[in-house]
């Protein structure tokens, strides 16, 4: 399923650039000017090729299509969020997951329920992401 590996490769290529560089990616471009780049220099052009999987994570709303194939999903749009150790993902049936950034594990999940009002009537099931708000006492994934 297309959805799926974009999801695996921007959230291993995401956490691999980030945790290396010890950086995080709170916003959907990165940071609130929305640049959408990293100043992590670790992957470039020279050994992208040489990278491989360290972790791979399955989506709640695999076993939810497999069982009910009306749910299956539109593209996956979603740039997964990192703060601190944490991912944070959305997927496109409206879950809310926060993985380890260095090992793949799930640490939470959240289904908002969303896909049980039935399949939306102009793209499908489609959701672009979290977002992460911190008034630096306390935090929150929307």
């Amino acid at each position: 399923m297309k959805s799926v590996t974009s999801l695996v490769c921007s959230v291993l290529l995401l956490s691999s650039a980030c945790l290396a560089a010890d950086l995080d990616w709170p916003t959907y471009g990165g940071n609130p000017a929305s640049q959408k780049y990293s100043t992590a220099t670790q992957i470039d052009a020279s050994n992208v090729s040489t990278l491989t999987v360290a972790w791979q994570w399955s989506s709640p709303d695999n076993p939810m299509v497999k069982k009910a194939p009306a749910l299956t999903p539109w593209t996956y749009k979603v740039t997964p969020l990192k703060v601190g150790n944490q991912l944070f993902v959305s997927t496109s049936l409206g879950h809310v997951v926060a993985l380890d950034a260095a090992t793949g594990k799930e640490n939470w999940r959240f289904d908002t329920g969303s896909h049980k009002q039935g399949r939306p009537t102009n793209l499908g099931f489609n959701h672009r992401g979290v977002a992460y708000w911190s008034d630096g006492q306390s935090a929150r994934i929307l």
